[in-house]
Order: structure tokens, then C-alpha cells, then sequence
């Protein structure tokens, strides 16, 4: 920070113009800092970064590995109004220095949890409005669904932590994404989420879905029509605890894949990367594995398959 306010236009280096991402760790470097009498102010340090392009206030405590009443402390920090004034003012900063933010991380525990600015507010921003990758790590989900509807040039979503299920409201999200990536959704299952890459896949080029304790692969039958443009598809299947009183790691379906569900895949795929997966008989193995060599000469550009 002293660097960036010491500097004038006989400087050798022109560190502002350099600066294009910032990762923050508001828990440790910023709310602490409230505690005393010389407060980090965000907002002071976007007067001096022009060429700004993304911002992330990024927590540990939002790790899958770590247990939920440790992030429970830091939603009900004592410096709650702090952070929400810290909120406000980082926007009006963003605004006045005519900073266009491409990508921003939103986490619920970081900024929504104890932050008296509605998420819809925050979206509403000018500032915003050219954003193109999302990050979000929240669990309201229709409120922040409706937020990232009003983002027109948004064309990568990334997701974590979340609880979204049947009853959430898919199509309000964007019909325009180029990657989405789904992390941590208990609920999710695979016929939820072959009624949206439906009606919302045709431009996906990469799908991400990992730890995501309900969804097994039959909604791969239908990947090819849904998703004609996809490149890449990773799955990680390998669990975290949602609950503090017990372990919750296992699969909450009851098979991987079944032997008359044949995957379909898109022509346009690269990489294909399936971790971790289990509950699933020889016989779905070997439709699964034929499925591919099938398709074989349908995919050209199909350099990587890492299956485990």
C-alpha cells in the first residue's frame, strides 16, 4: 500500500497500472485490522489500481474440509457493520474510478453472511455489469440467482458450497454460458440437472461437477444433445462432510450408473476427467467404456481421458 501511495510520475515502475487482480483474506487481514485504531480500507487501494480487473475476498473457512461451526464464527463477527461499510464503500470506489470488474468472487461467510447490502444490490452496480466470470460460495440461492440474471455479459459461473435442489430456480440463470462449475451441492441430482444443460447447455464448452454428494452420471445419456459444444468434463466424486455430529461422505445414490444408461457424447469433446467413482457393477463399467470406443471416430479432438 505504501508503494502505491508513494508514487509519482518520476517513479521508475508504474506499479498501479500493473496490478489487474487483487486476493484478499478479509478474516485475517482486514476485519482484525477493525480491532484497532488503523483500519485497512479497500476502497483507498482501488483509487490507486486503474487497470483493475477482478476481486476476490476469498476465507479459508469456506474450504470443503473445513467443519461448519468454524465457519459459523466468522458469520457472526462482532465487526459485522464494519465490513458492510467496507462493502459499500469498495463499490462507490469502483464507480468513481470507472473500474470495469471482470471477475469477482462472492462468499456468503466473507461478505453476504455479515453484510447488511443486499446481493442484488451488489449485481445492480455499473461497475459489475461487464462481469464475466463469477465465483459464488453462498447458500441463498434464489436471491443470488436473480442477482446474477441481471449480469448480461456473464459467460463462466462457478458455484460452491450451495443447496440447490429441485425446488431452485434454474431458469433464472443465464442461457449464455460458456463454463459453469458446480462444487459441494448435496442436493443435486442427475435428473435436475439434465433439465438444465437442456435448456441452458447449448453454449457450454466446459462442466465442472465435483463433491457433489446425490449426482451420479446418468444425466450423461443425454450429454450430447444437451450440450453439443462441450469440450471439457471433469467430475471429482469424492465427498465432504456436510453435518458436524457425524460423517456424511458417502454417495446418497444408488448406483454410479446403470448398464442400459448409455453415455452420449458431444463431438466436440478434449478432456474427459471422472475421479473417484464408485457404487457402479462390471456390467455398467463395460456400456460405459464401450460407449466411448463406439464413439470413437465422432471424436476427433479427444486427446485426454483420466478415469479413477
Amino acid at each position: 500500500m505504501n508503494t502505491l501511495t508513494s508514487q509519482d510520475v518520476d517513479s521508475y515502475m508504474d506499479y498501479r497500472a500493473k496490478i489487474r487482480y487483487l486476493e484478499i483474506e478479509p478474516s485475517r487481514i482486514l476485519l482484525r485490522k477493525y480491532d484497532g485504531k488503523n483500519p485497512i480500507k479497500i476502497a483507498d487501494m482501488l483509487n490507486l489500481t486503474p487497470s483493475l480487473r477482478g476481486l476476490d475476498f476469498i476465507s479459508p473457512w469456506t474450504s470443503f474440509a473445513t467443519p461448519y461451526w468454524i465457519r459459523q464464527n466468522l458469520s457472526h463477527s462482532k465487526n459485522s457493520s464494519a465490513w458492510s461499510n467496507n462493502i459499500a464503500s469498495i463499490l462507490e470506489s469502483i464507480e468513481a474510478n470507472k473500474i470495469s470488474i471482470a471477475d469477482w468472487r462472492w462468499e456468503y461467510y466473507v461478505q453476504g453472511g455479515f453484510c447488511n447490502i443486499d446481493v442484488q444490490t451488489i449485481f445492480d452496480s455499473p461497475a459489475l455489469r461487464a462481469m464475466r466470470r463469477l465465483t459464488v460460495a453462498f447458500k441463498r440461492d434464489h436471491a443470488v440467482t436473480a442477482a446474477i440474471a441481471r449480469l448480461p455479459n456473464l459467460k463462466e459461473l462457478i458455484w460452491i458450497d450451495c443447496s440447490v435442489g429441485d425446488m431452485f430456480n434454474w431458469a433464472a440463470l443465464p442461457r449464455n454460458l460458456e463454463s459453469f462449475e458446480l462444487s459441494s451441492c448435496p442436493p443435486l441430482v442427475s435428473s435436475t440437472l439434465a433439465t438444465f444443460l437442456a435448456s441452458h447447455g447449448s453454449n457450454l464448452r466446459h462442466l465442472s461437477l465435483n463433491h457433489n454428494h446425490s449426482l451420479n452420471l446418468k444425466f450423461l445419456t443425454s450429454l450430447q444433445s444437451a450440450c453439443p459444444k462441450l469440450e471439457t468434463l471433469k467430475m471429482d466424486m469424492i465427498f465432504y462432510s456436510t453435518h458436524i455430529a457425524y460423517q456424511d461422505i458417502e454417495p446418497k445414490y444408488d448406483h454410479l450408473l446403470l448398464a442400459h444408461e448409455v453415455p452420449s457424447w458431444p463431438p466436440t469433446l478434449q478432456r474427459i476427467e471422472l475421479f473417484h467413482l464408485r457404487k457402479w457393477d462390471p456390467k455398467a463399467t463395460e456400456s460405459f467404456l464401450a460407449s466411448l470406443v463406439e464413439s470413437s471416430s465422432s471424436l476427433p479432438d479427444l486427446r485426454h481421458i483420466d478415469i479413477k
